[in-house]
């Protein structure tokens, strides 16, 4: 490969930018996990800056599709005469995630000029500017192929008004959509998260029941829906069936199993829960919920090592936990029957 002098690259690489160390010589990227370097046989950002490249933007780990460059904002608002860091500061969804820009950030080959492209109008369906929202919904249109373009303009206003931090707004927006297409799983599921996050337990537990009528098998609805009634309602005997459902369907979903296990637990069956938290715990180290979960059944096991260690290593991932009432709890409980004799 080669580039000429000024040209910038955008990646859609999960961790191309995890280090600028050289490899092997006879190293080569790909998909061959006994290949790996630094951690991934993924490819690397530091080998189109050895080709030439002034600029380019790469990840420390995975960003998401949705983190990455848009090349349909960084080229051409780079080619319009914009520099380098501004183009990439345009065309990076987020700041402070995974992304990382090597190059000059002055770099800037172009004479400024106003870019054909660029459009400030709204379009007041979406509430997308107006050069993005014909293309959105043609997109959502492929997706919702029997639904109205009406419709869709109003799924669309509600992801719009949900990434300027307007829940309620987007909220309205499903709730028009959803009374005039009552066959949008994606929206009504959509709809059912938002009330739930607003606490409005009634309320998402209705739209679950609605994604299930459409789709009985949708994991998320039945496992959400197995949370709520368990945790929120205090139904854990109603919850139970919908939580299997969702088990049997996701068996290696961390979540999906610690819903499961925990229900079990309200119920009292703490002989099934530990097994499947500690299966849960070892899909999804990370997540300090889990941990507490654990902690809670296996203090109520009469496994005070075990929770004890499940307690500290969910404190670990996550001090703010220590705020929780149950997790006081348990931490008094075990301190006091450490002292036991």
């Amino acid at each position: 490969m080669g580039f000429v002098p000024g040209s910038i690259a955008g990646t859609f690489v999960s961790s191309d930018g995890r280090t600028f160390n050289e490899p092997p010589e006879a190293w080569t990227p790909g998909d061959d996990t006994s290949r790996a370097f630094a951690g991934t046989p993924q490819s690397l950002i530091g080998d189109l800056l050895r080709e030439g490249a002034t600029g380019v933007a790469g990840h420390v780990a995975e960003p998401f599709l949705e983190g990455t460059v848009r090349p349909q904002i960084l080229f051409p608002v780079y080619v319009s005469g914009f520099n380098l860091v501004e183009s990439f500061y345009l065309a990076i969804p987020y700041l402070s995630w995974q992304t990382i820009v090597i190059g000059d950030p002055l770099c800037a080959p172009f004479p400024r000029k106003a870019h054909a492209n660029v459009d400030t109008a709204v379009d007041a369906a979406t509430e997308l500017p107006a050069f993005f929202a014909a293309r959105r919904l043609t997109n959502a249109s492929r997706v919702m192929p029997r639904a109205r373009l009406e419709t869709i303009a109003l799924v669309i206003r509600a992801e719009t008004r949900l990434a300027r931090g307007n829940a309620t707004g987007a909220r309205e927006a499903l709730e028009q959509a959803t009374a005039a297409d009552q066959t949008l799983v994606g929206p009504e599921l959509q709809l059912a998260l938002l009330y739930e996050q607003a606490a409005r337990f009634d309320a998402a537990a209705e739209r679950y029941r609605r994604v299930l009528a459409l789709a009985p098998d949708n994991v998320a609805a039945l496992n959400n829906l197995a949370y709520l009634l368990a945790v929120h309602r205090k139904l854990p005997a109603e919850g139970l069936p919908l939580a299997k459902k969702a088990h049997a369907a996701a068996p290696s979903s961390a979540s999906v199993t610690d819903t499961l296990a925990w229900i079990e637990h309200l119920v009292g069956h703490d002989n099934i829960a530990g097994p499947l938290l500690a299966v849960a715990v070892r899909r999804a180290p990370r997540n300090a919920q889990i941990r507490i979960h654990a902690a809670i059944v296996y203090a109520a096991s009469g496994q005070a090592a075990n929770a004890a260690a499940a307690l500290k290593a969910a404190l670990v991932l996550d001090p703010e936990l220590e705020k929780q009432e149950d997790v006081r709890r348990l931490k008094g409980r075990l301190t006091s029957e450490s002292k036991q004799p």
